[in-house]
């Protein structure tokens, strides 16, 4: 809506000149915080006496501090800047238009209407002809004076809400430091974005005409303006819901001749560029739908609606809406009441070819000629309802939501035939769907996206993750339950199983049957996951039996047990136990999820084959990775870390130093650069006790350097090793029926 006269006339600039002082003086502050730091923890660091690992880690964290504190400085400046001048634009048109009114008011001759249009309306006592005649010049310049002050006043609005929006770091975290710190600054970049999108649009009518140097120009662009709403809309409506579909199918899968299966080849420069291609206008639809503009929700609907026809294209074998949509949603994060709506239809269709003698081979895949996704060759793009999952599995509010509908997860986990949608007719046993369905329950059940990992700011489970993660647990381990464990599924799974650890133990204790004290012991905020002590276990069981599984648990288990015995090092009285029987609590639960898995392992297929070891040790950098995310989450999401003597920033990096020196041990590369992993463990079980209960001992050593205690070493050794052999046997009698059932034992 356009900004009116009395709107203007009218508005109160208190607040945002408020706004303005505040950010007039933040920079300094920044810079005062930063000297502060340096003085006080830097250099009171060098100077004193807190010597090794942990103080050399802070010294090397220290100018990276010092490095986003001075980008933080700039930034605030560059927002002063920008807001002082969008108040001096304010203030400049408001006194246009006062100047004008008082104008107006001074002359008998001259009013202003409701609209803000100024007239000549002389007294009844004057000759209005001639009046008026003497009066359109100046009437003419009042009402251009009004509407220039309009138009400056709304530009600098305009100017303003683009800059603060557009975040030029895009995905990536960090102050933006490339910010326009004047309203013309801000109101020639927002013309050069509109340009830009009018270009990309005009390129994509192209549509395979595309030379390879213009869809770089595309991705060049498309890439820049990933943090910017405005040009991602822009591009979005211009190229109109039709449009998206017609250009992806034309650009992936251009027209061949005859009826085939094999895939067009693209050359090798041209598949690189329509990779990222791909990627990158899935980032940018994802940014569109999140305006709620007329123009969005209109493309919005048109896309459902196109959905489930064939979209009258010449290239890809005319595929459905619903086919070419989905992969332009595997990355990005799209609008969370779109997902809905889209997934509701794209079930409701789906389901139509779920029923006997049908299946949704036969709608997507077994009749379809389309390749539309540039991604593995067990995911040719077929079935929709793959792309969809990733949309989910980037959003975890939509994933949660979406997933918390009995009529939804059921039909996906336990009803759905997922189609094999690979390069070939056999050997992909839907794969790519059941591991992108697998993305959606990381996402549903963790509050982050799949492939993010998780971070030390994360809210606590809700209820609804809790209650999803539950009923995936229950499935698994049920074998009259049609929830399968299916190939592609075991990483994300794994990964969940990790952040759940807090509630793993809580069960493998007892439950709710276990005490209203467990949760001084284990610690958890935000909603639990109620796991049965036989569901828990079966499930970790037939999880471990694949590398992923076993890796995921493995890892997360060793780092949430030294964690945790971290955590009750620098808080001795929180577990309501005396110390000793802390650690010998803590250590028999740890050794019972090692245990269990480590049985799944020996008893594993894959590790009885002469590539097992391999297998289970492959991806080493890969995990390691993952493992240095979900160490910032400490003793659970949402609960807070271990307190310590040095307090703040130091505290911080100490408790990094001790996630630091148990995942080089885990995967490796401890600091004394010895060859081997010290908690690398192979096909053997009692390879597998000696481990975990040697990471174990580790995690109280480290933990006291950390936080001093008055325990004695004997003692300690012994309470770890006395928990261990109960953990270790009772894993092992716990699972010995169900092992014998599945002829493992």
């Amino acid at each position: 809506m356009a900004l009116t006269f009395h709107q203007l006339i009218k508005a109160d600039f208190s607040t945002l000149s408020d706004a303005v002082d505040k950010w007039r003086n933040l920079p300094e502050q920044l810079n005062t915080i930063a000297g502060s730091f340096d003085r006080t923890v830097t250099q009171g660091l060098r100077e004193s006496e807190w010597k090794g690992e942990a103080a050399h880690a802070a010294l090397e964290k220290f100018p990276v501090v010092d490095a986003q504190m001075k980008a933080a400085s700039d930034e605030a400046r560059d927002v002063y800047d920008l807001l002082n001048s969008a108040l001096d634009a304010f203030r400049n048109a408001k006194k246009d238009l006062k100047l004008v009114q008082d104008y107006v008011r001074d002359d008998e001759n001259l009013h202003i209407n409701s609209q803000g249009t100024v007239y000549c309306a002389p007294p009844a006592s004057v000759s209005a002809p001639s009046i008026n005649k003497a009066y359109i010049e100046t009437v003419h310049s009042c009402n251009d004076r009004i509407e220039a002050a309009l138009e400056s006043a709304e530009a600098a609005d305009d100017a303003l809400h683009w800059a603060l929006t557009f975040d030029a770091n895009g995905r990536q975290r960090g102050f933006n430091t490339e910010m326009a710190s004047t309203i013309k600054e801000a109101k020639e970049e927002r013309k050069t974005a509109q340009q830009d999108a009018k270009e990309m649009v005009e390129l994509a009518r192209l549509g395979d005409d595309l030379k390879t140097s213009q869809i770089e120009r595309m991705n060049k662009l498309l890439s820049k303006y990933e943090g910017d709403p405005f040009f991602n809309e822009r591009f979005t409506t211009g190229l109109g819901a039709k449009g998206t579909l017609q250009f992806w199918a034309e650009m992936a899968d251009p027209k061949k001749e005859g009826n085939t299966r094999i895939p067009y080849e693209h050359s090798a420069a041209r598949l690189d560029q329509l990779k990222s291609l791909q990627d990158n206008l899935s980032r940018t639809l994802a940014s569109a739908t999140q305006s709620d503009s007329v123009g969005m929700q209109r493309w919005e609907k048109q896309m459902i609606d196109l959905g489930g026809r064939r979209i009258g294209s010449d290239h890809a074998g005319d595929p459905f809406g619903f086919q070419v949509m989905s992969n332009l949603m595997r990355e990005g994060s799209y609008d969370t009441d779109f997902l809905q709506k889209y997934g509701n239809a794209l079930r409701e269709d789906d389901k139509r070819f779920n029923e006997e003698p049908f299946s949704p081979s036969d709608h997507w895949t077994r009749n379809s000629t389309a390749d539309l996704n540039f991604g593995e060759k067990d995911d040719r793009g077929q079935d929709p309802m793959t792309g969809f999952m990733e949309a989910l599995g980037h959003n975890p509010k939509a994933s949660t939501e979406f997933l918390s509908s009995n009529e939804n997860f059921d039909y996906l986990a336990n009803e759905r035939e997922w189609p094999s949608d690979g390069t070939t007719d056999s050997g992909t046993d839907g794969s790519a769907g059941y591991r992108s369905l697998s993305h959606a329950f990381e996402s549903a059940t963790t509050g982050h996206a799949y492939d993010t990992g998780p971070s030390a700011d994360m809210p606590p489970h809700t209820k609804e993750q809790a209650q999803i993660m539950t009923k995936i647990v229950h499935g698994v381990a049920d074998p009259d339950d049609d929830f399968k464990l299916h190939e592609g599924m075991e990483r994300s799974l794994g990964q969940m199983t990790a952040e759940y650890m807090p509630d793993v133990h809580h069960a493998l204790s007892g439950g709710s049957a276990g005490g209203d004290t467990l949760g001084q012991l284990y610690p958890i905020s935000g909603a639990q996951a109620k796991f049965s002590e036989n569901d828990i276990t079966r499930y970790m069981y037939e999880l471990g039996q694949t590398p992923d599984g076993y890796k995921a648990i493995n890892a997360g288990q060793t780092l949430y047990s030294s964690n945790l015995i971290n955590y009750h090092y620098a808080n001795p009285g929180d577990s309501g136990l005396p110390p000793l029987e802390t650690l010998e609590e803590i250590s028999s639960r740890n050794s019972e999820v090692q245990g269990i898995v480590g049985l799944a392992r020996a008893d594993s297929d894959i590790q009885k084959s002469a590539e097992g070891d391999a297998a289970f040790n492959a991806n080493k950098d890969e995990w390691k990775t993952w493992t240095k995310s979900f160490a910032t989450i400490g003793i659970g999401a949402g609960v807070g870390a271990a307190t310590s003597p040095v307090g703040g920033a130091l505290a911080a990096v100490a408790l990094d130093d001790i996630s630091g020196q148990m995942i080089d041990k885990l995967f490796g590369e401890p600091r004394d650069s010895s060859d081997s992993a010290l908690y690398q463990a192979g096909e053997k079980w009692e390879d597998h006790k000696n481990s975990t209960l040697q990471a174990t001992q580790d995690a109280a050593e480290i933990s006291d350097k950390a936080h001093p205690s008055d325990l004695k070493e004997a003692q300690v050794e012994r309470s770890i090793r006395d928990g261990h052999f109960t953990g270790s046997g009772y894993a092992h009698d716990v699972m010995k029926e169900y092992r014998e059932q599945r002829g493992k034992a």
